[in-house]
């Protein structure tokens, strides 16, 4: 018995987990029928659409404990700057992108604008800066009462007008430096530009200025009109400053007129004429003259001196010094030697940097100093240049005729008077000098 319970045993053993899978499959069995019981129950439930499956975020997920550190999660970026970054688009198109583009285009704009205006107005402020400083150039040239520095000023001038055209200033200039020229330094066709300069300043204003109202006066003096343009100057004197250019023109018309006719009164030297001014070496160069015409012979001297003091290379205030030295004749011992210095350096100038005027002017100083020293061959040479060179030939002849009385050669002088006379009849010391 007991060995055959032993023998069993085993056996029971073995089927137990047989009898085990057996069970196992007949639930599972029975669980698959009941979960299809229940499909066939809700078949809606199971048809759903299928869909891209969309991540879910971080944030729902569950908090896990745990005891290796989590890495801290990075915000979230915006999809736009996501996309703009992935696809490498340039910082101008997204300028473009932001909402806030108009205010910056505005602003663009508006600082465009004010830099432009300012380098406007620098260019406005150097391009007038430069005009001055060439008028004040100008102004210097016309100063120093020079033929050389005249035509300077001109050309400066011109070049102020290709800047501005309207330049009323640079317009007054070059007529005053074209009227000086014509009947100072008689050069050709200065008469006729000056005139033209004169009517293209009216053009732009029509109240004259000093400047150009002295331009008038000058002109006045080679066409002999005297009486209409005195009126003219007088009455701008009496509205505008005590200009010294626009006294001295005055006084210079008067005196003209006064000599043409004995009833006029010659006019007295004006105080403003002696005061210091920037037309200082011209003023005592034309006072200077002034005091020849009256035979004034040591204060035409002092004149022609102090022109010098102010431009020592003013040429004609050099030869009006020696000129008055020699007539007077006192004083020539003392200063032949700065004569004959002023001669030789003035003679060997290049002809282009002198006016006929100048060079006649030189020439005839030569022959006064040659018949002071005995040179009557030479003398006459000199004289017989400075006559065809200038168109002020009545001068020197009435001079030099009476340098000639004054070595002994009265043939010869009384010749020069008659001739003079017979030119310019309406010139008393002419005839006073033939009847003598």
């Amino acid at each position: 018995a007991d060995a055959a319970r032993t023998l069993t045993n085993p056996l029971e053993s073995a089927l137990e987990p047989e009898q085990e899978k057996e069970a196992e499959i007949e639930s599972l069995e029975e669980l698959k029928q009941q979960e299809e019981e229940a499909l066939e129950e809700e078949p809606e439930k199971l048809q759903l659409p299928v869909q891209e499956k969309v991540p879910e975020p971080v944030a729902s997920a569950p908090p896990q404990i745990s005891d290796v550190p989590m890495p801290t999660p990075e915000p979230e970026r915006p999809k736009q700057v996501e996309a703009i970054q992935s696809s490498h688009v340039s910082p101008f198109k997204l300028i473009l992108s932001l909402r806030w583009f108009p205010v910056l285009s505005s602003l663009a704009i508006v600082i465009l604008l004010a830099l432009g205006f300012q380098h406007l107005r620098k260019q406005y402020q150097e391009r007038q800066f430069h005009i001055e400083n060439l008028l004040t150039k100008t102004k210097q040239a016309l100063g120093d009462d020079e033929y050389t520095r005249y035509l300077e000023a001109i050309d400066i001038a011109q070049e102020v007008l290709d800047i501005d055209a309207t330049n009323e200033q640079a317009y007054d200039y070059l007529a005053l430096a074209y009227a000086i020229l014509a009947q100072e330094h008689e050069v050709p066709r200065a008469q006729e530009k000056a005139n033209g300069f004169l009517h293209l300043a009216t053009d732009l204003n029509e109240i004259p200025s000093s400047l150009r109202l002295a331009a008038q006066a000058i002109l006045a003096l080679i066409t002999k009109d005297y009486e209409e343009n005195i009126n003219i100057i007088k009455a701008a004197v009496a509205y505008k400053e005590d200009n010294p250019l626009l006294r001295l023109a005055l006084f210079r018309l008067e005196n003209a007129q006064a000599q043409t006719d004995k009833n006029i009164k010659k006019p007295d030297i004006p105080n403003v004429l002696l005061s210091p001014s920037a037309w200082k070496t011209r003023i005592y160069h034309r006072l200077g003259w002034y005091y020849l015409t009256e035979q004034n012979w040591l204060l035409a001297a002092d004149y022609f001196n102090k022109s010098t003091q102010n431009n020592p290379n003013h040429v004609f205030s050099r030869l009006g010094k020696a000129h008055a030295l020699l007539e007077d004749r006192s004083e020539i011992a003392r200063y032949e030697t700065e004569i004959n210095h002023s001669l030789q350096a003035i003679l060997s100038l290049n002809t282009q940097s002198l006016s006929i005027p100048t060079r006649a002017f030189a020439h005839f100083v030569r022959a006064q100093m040659d018949l002071w020293n005995g040179h009557d061959q030479r003398a006459r040479e000199a004289f017989l240049t400075a006559r065809q060179l200038s168109n002020s030939s009545s001068y020197y002849m009435h001079r030099y005729g009476v340098a000639l009385l004054r070595i002994g050669q009265p043939e010869l002088a009384y010749k020069l008077f008659e001739e003079l006379a017979e030119k310019h009849p309406e010139n008393f010391a002419y005839l006073k000098a033939k009847t003598q």
